[in-house]
This record gives C-alpha cells, structure tokens and sequence, in this order.
C-alpha cells in the first residue's frame, strides 16, 4: 500500500526525511523494499497516517 502511494506521487519531486536528506520515489520504494530503517520509517509514518482517519471517524 505504501508503494502504491508512492508511485503516484510525480517522479520528478523529492520527499525529504527528517534529518536524512532528499530522495527520489524511486530511491524511497527501493529502500523500503530493503527493510532500511528509512524505509521503516516511512511505512511507520504512512500506519500512523491511516490511523490518525480511523481516529477521527470514531470519536467524528
């Protein structure tokens, strides 16, 4: 789900990560992919995302 995200997002715009620095979807699949830690963090923040709706549509 996290890569389906990503790979809509336009090629040519970086996301950046905290303290990491600037990448490219590409770069961000292929580290998520690898299970890095940045990957992890990504898939961590996308979770915390989809939760933050759940939340909402409970307490409306």
């Amino acid at each position: 789900m996290v890569i389906a995200r990503l790979e809509i997002t336009p090629s040519k715009r970086k996301i950046i990560i905290g303290g990491a620095g600037a990448f490219t979807k590409k770069e961000l699949i292929e580290k998520i992919k690898q299970h890095d830690p940045i990957g992890q963090k990504i898939i961590e923040v996308h979770l915390n995302y989809l939760r933050s709706f759940k939340k909402q549509q409970f307490w409306g």
